[in-house]
């Protein structure tokens, strides 16, 4: 009974620890690795694998189809370096957009705070009529050439 307990307890881990590609029915945006569901890319079971505990990570193997009808096949070892290679690619492209967007989003911060700054300081600003000046006289625009030398003001409508 033990022993029968044991083999069934072997085969379920050993079940557990397969993940399944198919590069003709699979889908990476769906599939989660079972032979009902499984990935469509060997990057994408490197990458679900590497979203585990790291002690567990090394039980896990890859198994392949290449076309339809054919058998389940393990990965090659240049196949897995491939994915492997290609999912860290896929992580440092992923962390050098986060970091280009938090440096966007700091220098757009940065750039509204300054824009707020400039907006403040013009707040203060007052026009004030110089009182040693001659007053202005208002007239249009028709008028301006026998107006040369005064002050004016000219309004519109």
């Amino acid at each position: 009974m033990s022993t029968e307990i044991t083999g069934l307890t072997e085969q379920l881990s050993l079940s557990t620890c397969v993940v399944h590609v198919d590069k003709v029915g699979g889908s990476d945006a769906t599939g989660d690795g079972s032979e009902a569901a499984p990935y469509m890319t060997p990057v994408a079971a490197v990458a679900m694998i590497a979203t585990m505990p790291a002690e567990t990570q090394a039980c896990f193997k890859i198994v392949v189809r290449p076309a339809a009808g054919e058998p389940f096949a393990e990965i090659t070892a240049t196949a897995l370096k491939k994915a492997k290679g290609a999912h860290e690619l896929e992580l440092k492209k992923a962390r050098k957009q986060a970091e280009q967007a938090a440096k966007a989003q700091e220098q757009n911060a940065a750039r509204l705070a300054e824009e707020q700054r400039r907006l403040e300081e013009s707040k203060s600003i007052k026009l004030v009529e110089d009182p040693a000046l001659p007053a202005a006289r208002a007239i249009r625009i028709l008028d301006a050439c026998a107006n040369r030398d005064t002050r004016v003001k000219v309004h519109g409508w």
